[in-house]
């Protein structure tokens, strides 16, 4: 670690970090973080050059140090960060190491002392003459606001404030201002989360409204600092624009005028970087305030963005088109016939502009009923996918440009001939892909994907017309894809689906042939969208083939079961897999019996984790586990629809300490998660009768009852009357 090598110093902290891990899973060697923190205040440079960069990985890797080893550690980052610290790679990896330290420092924050000298040496290190570390210190802020946004006094937001807004109106560093502006996107976002939540626990500080004045006069100045690299996603203009829109988001109206008065003074502008300004910061506030203020605000901007889509200026014209992608979701009443047709000639500009005008249509078709030009419309994205500079300008025009063509073949009310023609258009491109004669190389894969998306769509739609022939030779095809690229693909499997869900039981002698793609995907975990293509093609095939799919039970069912053992398993795939199980059971019904065991002590061991008690500091724990409740639910209820087995008996405790433990408050419940409770209540005291009386006589079904009664829904009403009953004829059962 003394080397005078940076490599081998390098190597060694690597090494000694790696050690320490798992050193301290065990508990042992706890005074390694005390050894570097000394040696990282060595006046012998290898020492302290080595000691910070092993005390970076160690925070970087570990998921936890107590409070002696974080001020040990702070200690060391801080002193060389003091402007008497003139080494600036010193100072670089000091900076580096807290940036990884910050999410430890909660107790350090929650000291005014030490929260402000902490803040105080990352600001000053913002000021660095060196680009690298003050790209680090504006990380470090972002990290600070990540963590501690509740522990910021106002004092401190103001010097963090002050030091991004100088780095933006002043650096020339263009990635460096550009994480100055995320820093208030990131203050933004997490004020928005706030404001939407209302939650008296995590209050808004409301430091955006605060600070907007001079935050969006300095942002939208910044509009026209144009990128040196056009190609670099519109660098400086686009990201203040992004967080101009999110200011929006808080101020609502408020945030028109001063926009208003900018575009006024700048629109008109021979300048062409002004005018592209002007058009900027009007499309970053189209989100956010009242529709009923910018409707006519809109209406009266879209004739200057169709101007702008034929300026000379490339990013003006790019400028437009991301205009166009913005206003159609809200707007798309505003899109007449004339204008689409302004949208489609500019179809053939460059691959920016043109992506962003594929946006705009993908948006204005999902909210339009009546769609003008569509045969015009179907050729023109047809021959933008297959562009020679589809892939260019760091955008994928292909992938727009198909998406675009998947949502107009999705709102074409009949078959039309065009149709028809796009049909025989996709099945010759795949087949040429398999020929290998495709014109397009090294792009065969993404190509494949994108076709078979929209020949889903087009399979649903000309349904009527897909004689045996013609859906065997489309299965053929896909089929021959998965073999010769040696993949299978989620967008594929989903054509295979949606040609048996079309021919329906007809077509059930070719589930032999599907079901070995299916288990392929199954068992893909590390593809989660493959994987959850599989499970939901399983899940529309259960419906569709009811008993006849119980020959298959033997190949899906381990493996869904195995999904939801899978502590690595993505969340919502468990969610998903339980979902096809009750589904398999309920079509299957006796077939089910031999699993029925292995089942069910996977529904009890997945109980067990739902009741976990909550934590406030993981919401997306939160709504997995609340997802997880209802999905138990309906499991159950399922299983007991489709079994009358006597195992099920055995499970009955499980099932009923469920319930009641989620039951036992019936205000924090969802609405729907107490109409399943219900319901399964209701299924049980139906089933058993008598039998579960010391069961049923334990929950508080009263409450929940009254809770569907106050619904305004009828069917919740009804629910609870026939609960009601059932429950109440279990209870007087004399018979047991």
């Amino acid at each position: 670690m003394a080397s005078s090598f940076k490599k081998a110093r390098k190597g060694a902290a690597q090494a000694v970090s790696a050690i320490a891990l798992r050193e301290f899973e065990q508990n042992r060697w706890g005074e390694i973080i005390i050894n570097l923190s000394t040696n990282a205040l060595n006046e012998v440079h290898e020492y302290k050059m080595s000691a910070l960069e092993t005390l970076r990985y160690i925070c970087e890797e570990v998921n936890e140090l107590n409070e002696t080893q974080v001020n040990s550690i702070l200690h060391a980052l801080v002193s060389n960060l003091a402007p008497t610290v003139d080494n600036e790679e010193v100072r670089l990896l000091a900076i580096t190491g807290l940036e990884s330290c910050i999410r430890f420092c909660r107790h350090n924050f929650g000291k005014e002392a030490e929260r402000h000298l902490l803040i105080d040496n990352v600001v000053l290190n913002c000021m660095a003459d060196n680009d690298q570390v003050r790209n680090k210190a504006v990380q470090c802020l972002l990290e600070i606001l990540r963590y501690f946004y509740d522990n910021i006094d106002p004092t401190c937001f103001h010097k963090m404030g002050t030091v991004t807004l100088d780095i933006i109106k002043k650096d020339n560093a263009e990635d460096l201002i550009i994480l100055a502006i995320e820093f208030w996107c990131s203050l933004c976002d997490e004020e928005i989360l706030r404001l939407k939540k209302d939650d008296i626990r995590s209050p808004c500080k409301n430091i955006i409204p605060a600070a907007s004045g001079l935050l969006m006069t300095t942002l939208l100045e910044s509009l026209k600092r144009i990128s040196l690299e056009y190609e670099n996603d519109g660098g400086i203009p686009v990201a203040a624009a992004c967080c101009i829109n999110l200011i929006a988001q808080i101020l609502k109206d408020n945030i028109i005028n001063p926009v208003l008065a900018y575009i006024t003074a700048n629109i008109g502008s021979t300048d062409w970087q002004s005018r592209n300004a002007a058009l900027l910061s009007f499309v970053a506030i189209t989100k956010g305030p009242s529709k009923e203020r910018m409707q006519e605000l809109v209406k009266q901007a879209l004739h200057t963005l169709t101007i702008a889509l034929k300026d000379t200026k490339p990013q003006i014209r790019e400028t437009a088109a991301w205009g166009f992608s913005k206003i159609a979701n809200d707007y798309s009443d505003l899109f007449n016939n004339n204008l689409i047709k302004v949208l489609i000639e500019s179809l053939q500009d460059k691959p920016r502009i043109s992506n962003q005008i594929c946006i705009a249509l993908f948006n204005v078709y999902g909210h339009l009923n009546d769609v003008p030009y569509f045969d015009e419309l179907l050729v023109a994205l047809w021959k933008n996918g297959f562009r020679d500079d589809a892939f260019s300008d760091n955008v994928n025009l292909a992938l727009s440009s198909f998406s675009a063509l998947t949502k107009l073949i999705n709102h074409a009310t009949n078959s039309t001939p065009m149709l028809k023609d796009l049909f025989k258009g996709i099945i010759d491109q795949l087949e040429a892909i398999n020929k290998k004669t495709f014109k397009i190389s090294g792009k065969v894969q993404q190509y494949q994907c994108y076709l078979c998306s929209s020949l889903q769509v087009l399979i649903g739609k000309l349904a009527d017309e897909i004689a045996q022939p013609l859906a065997e030779q489309i299965m053929e095809i896909i089929t021959m894809s998965f073999k010769l690229h040696g993949i299978v693909y989620e967008e594929g499997l989903s054509v295979l689906t949606e040609l048996i869900l079309t021919k329906g039981k007809c077509f059930l002698p070719y589930m032999d042939m599907l079901s070995p793609y299916l288990l392929h995907g199954l068992q893909a975990k590390d593809d989660v969208s493959l994987c959850k293509a599989a499970i939901n093609s399983i899940i529309d095939l259960s419906r569709l083939l009811e008993q006849e799919i119980a020959k298959y039970l033997h190949v899906f069912l381990p493996l869904l079961l195995n999904l939801l053992r899978e502590s690595e398993a993505e969340r919502s795939t468990k969610i998903l897999a339980l979902s096809a199980i009750g589904d398999l059971a309920i079509t299957t019904k006796d077939s089910f019996e031999p699993y029925l065991k292995d089942t069910l002590d996977m529904l009890a061991s997945a109980s067990s984790i739902a009741l976990q008690p909550p934590n406030d500091d993981d919401p997306d724990l939160q709504e997995y586990i609340e997802e997880l409740c209802e999905c138990l639910i309906e499991s159950y209820a399922e299983i007991l629809y489709s079994s009358d087995s006597l195992l099920l008996q055995e499970y009955l405790a499980d099932i009923f300490k469920f319930v009641a433990v989620l039951s036992s408050n019936t205000n924090k419940l969802k609405l729907s998660l107490t109409r399943s409770i219900c319901g399964l209540i209701g299924d049980l005291a139906k089933k058993y009768k008598g039998r579960i009386k010391n069961y049923l006589s334990a929950l508080n079904v009263d409450e929940m009852i009254k809770v569907l009664r106050s619904s305004t829904e009828p069917e919740y009403a009804k629910l609870a009357s026939w609960v009601a009953s059932t429950v109440s004829n279990a209870l007087n059962d004399t018979f047991y």
